[in-house]
């Protein structure tokens, strides 16, 4: 059943300093991971807003897939490199590329 476009409304609003170019809710569903045009990747953690930004890529990222266990995070960017993350560090910096 399709929802009564009457009855929606803006649930929480997330802001960045560049504009945004993808975005994927984790497997958990506590996090939003999304990529921007500044090459970086934020994670909002959807309880609080609290923000990090991962960064990596030489240019914009384009894809991001996660593991079974949604403990990884995989990258892709059109500087042609896959980068895995650990999704919950607190510095997140990759641990392959």
């Amino acid at each position: 059943m399709a929802a009564n476009p009457k009855q929606v409304h803006l649930a929480k609003e997330l802001s960045y300093s560049a504009p945004l170019i993808n975005c994927r809710f984790d497997p958990s569903g506590k996090f939003l991971f999304v990529t921007a045009e500044d090459r970086s990747i934020i994670r909002w953690r959807l309880a609080d807003g609290n923000k990090v930004v991962f960064k990596g890529h030489g240019s914009w990222v384009r894809g991001l897939a996660f593991s079974k266990d949604g403990q990884t995070l995989v990258t892709s960017g059109f500087d042609d490199k896959l980068i895995w993350w650990s999704v919950n560090d607190a510095t997140p910096k990759p641990i392959r590329e």
